[in-house]
C-alpha cells in the first residue's frame, strides 16, 4: 500500500523523555535529499516548565540527524501550546481540518463528467497534474520551502500510488484516456476510504471539473459498498472545503501546522532576503 510511514517516534532527548517525541520522515527525506522530521510536543504545562531545555534539545537533535525542517501539529484551540511552540522556534505555516461523511447516507449528485479507474495510458497525465496543480499543503504554504520540491513531492506521491498493486489503493480519474483532466487517490482501510490526494488540471480549476471529480469519486466509492470516507485537508484550500461542504461532509479536528527551520539551512530560503 502506498503509505508514507514514519520512523519510530523516540524521545527528543533520551535523558529527558518529558520534552516530547520525534521521528524522521523517511519518504520526504528520500525525495528532498535532506532530513525532515515530525515532532510531538508534550502538553503545554509540561513544555512550559522545560522550554529552555527543549530549545537546546531541538537544536541538538537536528544537528545529530541532519534535519533541516521539523514539523508539528497543535490543536487550533490550544493557544498556550501554540505560543510555547513559537518560543521553541516553530512558525505557523497552515491550518488543517479533518473532513468525513457516511457515504451510504448521502444522496450524491449526478455529474456531467464520468469518473473511472485509472489506466496505464493515463499515468503521464496524472503525474503531470500532480506536479503542477497544487498551491496548498504545508510545504507549499511554507515561504522558506522551495516550490519545486513541494511539487516534486506530489508527483512522487502519485508515481508511487499508480504503481501500487495493492487492491486497497485506487486512483480515479475524469477525462478520456491520455486526456485526463483530474485524479483522486484513495486508500481503503478497514471499510473506510482515506481520501488521500485529489487535483484537476490548472486549465480546469475555475470550472466544475473539481466538483465532478469529487462527487463522482464519492459515488464510485458508495457503489463499491464503502460506508465512511475521511480526509485531512488544508483549511486554506477553500475550493475543496466548499466541495466537501456541498457533498455533506462535516469538519472537525482543526490543527495548526508549524515548521521549525534549522539555522543556516542550505536548502531552505530566507523569505526576508
Amino acid at each position: 500500500m502506498a503509505s508514507f510511514a514514519l520512523d519510530e517516534y523516540k524521545p527528543l532527548c533520551a535523558e529527558d523523555p518529558s520534552l516530547g517525541r520525534i521521528a524522521v520522515l523517511p519518504w520526504d527525506r528520500d525525495i528532498f535529499g535532506f532530513a525532515v522530521a515530525d515532532y510531538r510536543p508534550p502538553p503545554a504545562a509540561q513544555l512550559g516548565r522545560n522550554i529552555e531545555e527543549a530549545v537546546k534539545a531541538i537544536t541538538a537533535w537536528s544537528k545529530d540527524h541532519g534535519a533541516e525542517l521539523i514539523s508539528a501539529s497543535v490543536a487550533a484551540g490550544d493557544g498556550r501550546l501554540m505560543s510555547l511552540m513559537g518560543a521553541l522556534g516553530f512558525r505557523f505555516v497552515d491550518y488543517s481540518l479533518t473532513v468525513g461523511a457516511n457515504l451510504q447516507r448521502k444522496a450524491l449528485p449526478e455529474t456531467r463528467l464520468a469518473v473511472r479507474r485509472v489506466l496505464p495510458d493515463d499515468w503521464d497525465d496524472v503525474e503531470r497534474i500532480a506536479a503542477s496543480a497544487f498551491d496548498h499543503g504545508r510545504y507549499h504554504a511554507d515561504p522558506r520551502f522551495p516550490r519545486a520540491m513541494a511539487d516534486l513531492r506530489y508527483r512522487r506521491w502519485m508515481e508511487r500510488a499508480l504503481r501500487d498493486e495493492d487492491a486497497a489503493v485506487r486512483v480515479y480519474v475524469i477525462g478520456a484516456p491520455r486526456a485526463v483532466r483530474g485524479f483522486f487517490h484513495v486508500e481503503l482501510k478497514g471499510g473506510v476510504a482515506d481520501l488521500r490526494l485529489g487535483a484537476v488540471d490548472r486549465a480546469d480549476e475555475t470550472g466544475l471539473a473539481g466538483f465532478y471529480l469529487y462527487a463522482g469519486t464519492m459515488s464510485a466509492l458508495k457503489e463499491a459498498g464503502v460506508k465512511n470516507a475521511k480526509a485531512k485537508i488544508s483549511a486554506g484550500n477553500t475550493a475543496v472545503m466548499n466541495i466537501y461542504a456541498a457533498l455533506g461532509f462535516t469538519f472537525s479536528h482543526p490543527e495548526a501546522v508549524l515548521h521549525w527551520h534549522a539555522p543556516g539551512s542550505s536548502h531552505l530560503s530566507d523569505p526576508t532576503a
